[in-house]
Parts: structure tokens; C-alpha cells; sequence
């Protein structure tokens, strides 16, 4: 699996890109799939500009398999916190998250441009940003669900330790955001209309 993935960390806590998924692969049955036909993102977001840490960063896009930046766009958002899809002149799809105010990105703390396998695919039916904070004397567990969807996820399914469906965080316009995550989280599943799971790649290499 192969990203371009740049991070801000900020706080005591360490936040990384969500990798605990073996306890989720019992959640599908071997061999299935995704009910999906078409494998595409739908919602083009509201067009937003881009200025101060998110430019600096955003700046450095380029490299293998990728383009120039085209355009963000805001594909949902809880206060000024909001998931972003980023376009390239290649045609391929980049996510990010940050804060944004009076319809200007402000600061971004992840941007995440899949290589191989791209998004969207059936290997990666979601561009996952959620995030593990790992801090001292505290239990490891997912405390952000955020990130981009294929069409035909209609909900991200958050897995307990047990492997079970604790709950579900439906989608809206391809993206999904949830801060207040129930503890003992630790993994996702995207879910289609007909209630097929399939674990979600984190976005560590």
C-alpha cells in the first residue's frame, strides 16, 4: 500500500492513521464484496479557498502518481472542523482535514493521496483520516472518525474489541465525521445499503 500522507501532530497526545484492523476481518465473509457496480465519488462539496499553514502545506503537493492541486472543496463539516477533497489535474482524489472559517481553509492536520490501491476502488471503498490517540497511562482507541466514501457507502460501522458493530456513522454528500466516538473503538468498517462490511485501510504504510 503505498500513500503520499503528510501529518501535523499537535498536543501530548500522538495521532496517527488508523491501523488496527485484524480484529475487524471477521466482519465480512471470505470473498465478499461491496455491492457496488461504479466505483466513483459523487458529491463535488462547496469550493473553498486556501490560505496560511493549509497553502504552505498544500504547496507541497507533486511526485510520483500525482499532479498539481486543482481544487478543495468542503465535504462536511462539525464547527470549523471539516473533511476536505482535494483535486488533482491526474484525476485522482485527495482528502485532508483541518479547521476553516467564513468559507477559507485555515489549517489542515492531514492530507492523504492514495497511490496504490487508489480511491475509490473495491480495495478501498473509503479515504480513512480517522485517527488513534496514543497517549501515556490511556488505553489505545480510534477518538476521531473522519474521512471520504465511495458512493454506495452509506455508513462507517466502528468495531469494538470483540469484532462487533458498535454503532454506525452514516454518510453524507461521500464523507462522514464523528468526534465524539464511543470508547473502545478500535477499527472501521464501510458498510453498503444491503449491511456488507469490509474493513477499511488505515493510512499507514
Amino acid at each position: 500500500m503505498r500513500n503520499r500522507l503528510w501529518r501535523v501532530a499537535a498536543g501530548l497526545a500522538i495521532v496517527v492513521g488508523v491501523g488496527l484492523f485484524a480484529l475487524v476481518a471477521a466482519a465480512r465473509e471470505d470473498g465478499a464484496g461491496l455491492a457496488i457496480e461504479t466505483w466513483a465519488v459523487g458529491s463535488d462539496g462547496t469550493p473553498v479557498e486556501v490560505e496560511g499553514q493549509a497553502a504552505e502545506l498544500l504547496g507541497r503537493f507533486g511526485g510520483p502518481g500525482l499532479d498539481a492541486l486543482r481544487g478543495v472543496s468542503l465535504m462536511k463539516s462539525v464547527g470549523t472542523n471539516g473533511v476536505f477533497r482535494i483535486a488533482t489535474t491526474s484525476g485522482k482524489s485527495c482528502a485532508a482535514v483541518g479547521q476553516f472559517e467564513a468559507g477559507r481553509v485555515t489549517q489542515l492536520g492531514i492530507v492523504q493521496c492514495p497511490i496504490d490501491p487508489s480511491f475509490p476502488s473495491a480495495e478501498r471503498p473509503a479515504l480513512d483520516l480517522s485517527v488513534i490517540t496514543i497517549a501515556k497511562g490511556a488505553p489505545r482507541g480510534i477518538t476521531r472518525v473522519q474521512g471520504l466514501a465511495a458512493d454506495g457507502v452509506v455508513s462507517i460501522g466502528l468495531v469494538d474489541a470483540t469484532g462487533a458493530i458498535a454503532a454506525e456513522v452514516p454518510t453524507a454528500g461521500n464523507a462522514y465525521l464523528l468526534e465524539d466516538v464511543p470508547p473502545g473503538i478500535v477499527g472501521l468498517v464501510a458498510l453498503d445499503k444491503a449491511g456488507t462490511a469490509v474493513p477499511i485501510q488505515g493510512s499507514q504504510t
